[in-house]
């Protein structure tokens, strides 16, 4: 598994081509003898259109940089300690197998990754709409209702010509959600003691000022962007990206609880834990 650290992306000042022999690539194996003292992130996007997943002015590589640096911050790491896989760097854009297996290879790169980035350029269906309240990146992992019905207005646009209309990214998402995380990475919930035990996906256009964090994919979200529902350049990837989901089952997630509590408001007495599947 290929890798490019967050210094080395800097440094480019584009989203670097697998072909590029001026750009240090970095293997899987050799930045895990460091693993929990590193990030991994997987960039999840659409390609902007033909052979390159950039504009001409590379801005999606400008949102990248920022949600890249925010999640530096959030996670307490330097730029030599968060590396990330993305696409057109770690696969092979010249040899069509390699590619191919590349590809094939999606779930297994990301279970090894700790966080998913999506940056998104021009999107037709994200608009900025106001939040009521403090709106900083530390306050927008809560699944609460406010920002599912934020998200349903403004992010969540099933045009096929957009992140969320895609099945490949609608794949992306569900894996990043249900795929087991590395027993040895890093806990991005857990740092911040929140109960979530999935891998934050944050996603930002290039208008907005920082970067959300999605919530759980619940039920009716799922039913509606189903990764087999999505838009593919070949109807025959349709097939592959439902088998991969057919063998990575959907999770649980604790969503609340009901019943008995004591004065301080800790659980007490008879009640029970709610779930819902990712």
């Amino acid at each position: 598994m290929r890798l490019i650290s967050l210094k080395d992306l800097l440094s480019c000042r584009v989203i670097p081509r697998s072909d590029n022999k001026s750009v240090k690539c970095c293997l899987l194996e050799d930045v895990k003898v460091n693993r929990g003292a590193i990030v991994i992130v997987f960039v999840s996007h659409r390609w902007s259109g033909g052979d390159f997943p950039d504009t001409p002015k590379n801005e999606k590589y400008e949102v990248l940089v920022s949600m890249l640096k925010e999640v530096m911050v959030s996670c307490g790491v330097d730029g030599s300690q968060l590396f990330l896989w993305v696409d057109y760097f770690c696969i092979d854009q010249d040899n069509a197998a390699e590619k191919l297996k590349g590809i094939d290879s999606l779930p297994a790169y990301i279970q090894e990754c700790d966080v998913i980035v999506s940056p998104f350029v021009n999107a037709a269906s994200v608009r900025m709409g106001k939040l009521e309240g403090d709106c900083a990146l530390r306050d927008m992992y809560k699944p609460d209702h406010q920002l599912y019905q934020w998200l349903s207005a403004q992010c969540f646009f099933d045009h096929e010509n957009e992140y969320f209309g895609r099945a490949w990214c609608r794949l992306e998402m569900y894996l990043a959600s249900n795929l087991n995380m590395p027993e040895d990475g890093f806990k991005y919930f857990q740092r911040i003691s929140n109960h979530r035990e999935d891998r934050p996906h944050f996603i930002r256009e290039a208008s907005w000022h920082y970067s959300i964090v999605l919530p759980h994919i619940n039920n009716s979200w799922y039913d509606r962007y189903a990764p087999g529902k999505g838009k593919t350049k070949e109807h025959s990837d349709l097939s592959k990206i439902e088998h991969i989901v057919s063998v990575v089952p959907r999770k649980q997630c604790f969503i609340g609880y009901e019943g008995g509590r004591d004065v301080d408001g800790k659980k007490a007495g008879e009640g029970q834990i709610l779930y819902e599947w990712r």
